[in-house]
């Protein structure tokens, strides 16, 4: 990791800054990680196994560790079993946002026995994404709930029908005070994508105040805050309340779509990147240009693209350098070798680029000796696997 470690983020066990990135030995040296997610001043990464490690600023206990103290480096979270088969809804944990200096609302999983179940039409979630004050959740089945703040439309249905979706469900809802939470404040189903009708959707993403999802891996839709044309529809308004296609990749094949603060990123199943929303930093990877881009636009020079991320004004892609067909010694097999690279760019503040320097960049730009590989046997058994690195503010 690299980038701001004012607050230990990085997990290196100091709050040092790091020009360059810099691999995280300590607690997680010999696992195999899954995936990592960072937030604003802390980080969270899951293994292969399904243990859970968390560090950094931890003021609001979101680090999970039962204490509210920061931790430098990976430290487990321990936790009980929970019942399977059923979905809880968490707990309700005031967090306060150190930058506008308002009160904002998070869930947070807790085990308890009383905590009341909500009938979801499936039963587990397979991936979450977080916004500045709401989440949006996607289940196995394909259906996406979202919960907490709806002022640009991130449910993606109108306040009336949260408040139905809310009074139907009211008998597995505990009495909490009005004070304390809104019917915003619980999972409500985006109907929109009825899977009844094969409306799956197979991808999520999550901007600062708006929403975005791939539906069987064809087509985008996009929904809430989009004053800077972010949600890619070709016009600017304040929001949009319903999933809207993006006619822009109509007959494409979409591999992943990923949400800054104001600005998005689309990565086809060929390997291309198109992007839009707001131009500041360079965030968009189109050179200097002036003006925010309401239609997702081709970022030329970059191929072979295997994963993108957001942070919230910079971008990351994980590029396929190549692939190397060899024998592995141990087992005398057929194996594939791809190589990775790294390219970053937009905002450069606090290093967070991992080029040695705070400058902003415009295009894409490979980072120096950052490379992965990922191999497997020419029967698709894999011999080693990777992630991307996930990106925080």
């Amino acid at each position: 990791m690299w980038g701001e470690g004012s607050d230990g983020q990085l997990g290196h066990g100091t709050k040092t800054n790091m020009l360059y990135p810099e691999e995280i030995k300590q607690e997680l040296e010999n696992l195999n990680i899954k995936q990592v997610s960072c937030g604003g001043y802390h980080t969270v990464c899951i293994t292969i196994e399904g243990y859970v490690y968390s560090w950094g600023k931890n003021s609001s206990g979101q680090l999970g560790q039962e204490t509210f103290l920061t931790i430098l480096q990976p430290k487990k979270i321990l936790y009980q079993e929970q019942n399977e088969g059923n979905m809880y809804i968490p707990n309700i944990v005031k967090v306060y946002n150190q930058i506008k200096n308002q009160e904002i609302r998070c869930f947070y999983p807790i085990h308890d026995e009383n905590l009341i179940k909500q009938n979801f039409l499936s039963q587990e979630l397979v991936d979450i994404k977080l916004g500045f004050y709401h989440c949006i959740g996607l289940t196995n089945a394909g259906e996406i709930y979202v919960w907490g703040s709806n002022q640009y439309g991130q449910h993606g249905i109108s306040s009336q029908q949260i408040l139905a979706q809310y009074k139907e469900n009211s008998r597995f809802i505990r009495h909490i005070s009005s004070k304390e939470l809104t019917t915003e404040s619980f999972p409500t189903l985006v109907s929109f994508f009825d899977i009844k009708e094969q409306r799956i959707v197979t991808q999520i993403a999550c901007g600062a105040e708006y929403c975005m999802a791939i539906e069987n891996k064809r087509t985008v839709y996009a929904w809430g805050k989009n004053t800077e044309g972010q949600l890619g529809l070709g016009f600017v308004t304040s929001f949009v309340e319903q999933p809207s296609k993006l006619s822009t990749f109509e007959g494409l094949l979409m591999k992943q779509v990923e949400c800054g603060e104001n600005h998005s990123l689309f990565l086809t199943d060929s390997g291309k990147i198109y992007t839009c929303g707001s131009y500041l930093y360079g965030k968009l990877g189109l050179g200097q240009i002036s003006n925010n881009q309401i239609i997702p636009q081709l970022i030329k020079g970059i191929e072979n693209v295997e994963k993108i991320a957001c942070g919230s004004n910079h971008s990351m892609a994980l590029v396929r350098l190549q692939e190397n067909g060899g024998n592995e010694n141990n087992n005398h097999n057929n194996y594939i070798n791809k190589v990775m690279i790294l390219y970053t760019w937009g905002s450069g503040f606090q290093s967070k680029l991992g080029h040695g320097d705070q400058d902003d960049v415009y295009e894409p730009f490979q980072i120096e000796n950052c490379s992965f590989e990922k191999s497997r046997s020419n029967t698709g058994q894999k011999l080693n696997e990777f992630s991307i690195i996930y990106m925080g503010i």
